[in-house]
């Protein structure tokens, strides 16, 4: 997400809704390492001021500073195995 202009936006929320099927992972909770991926230079990783996570969704809250942007990650697992078979 970024501005068009350089204004400051503050007291931003991007909600994401996960789809029936998905759980969220807590990786707060967990202590999971993050992805290698993550750890790259051109993601802002942990820049948000707050992040909700509840059942269905995670919740990121942060200011938008004009032409920076803050990266929100969220972890998810598929919380019921697909079967194949009739």
């Amino acid at each position: 997400m970024t501005s068009n202009t350089n204004l400051r936006i503050n007291e931003v929320a991007l909600t994401q809704v996960l789809p029936a099927g998905w759980e969220i992972e807590n990786t707060r909770l967990t202590g999971a390492a993050m992805p290698e991926w993550l750890q790259a230079e051109t993601w802002r990783y942990g820049s948000e001021e707050y992040v909700d996570i509840r059942d269905d969704r995670v919740i990121w809250f942060f200011d938008l500073l004009g032409q920076y942007y803050p990266t929100g990650t969220a972890s998810v697992a598929s919380s019921s195995p697909s079967s194949s078979t009739p």
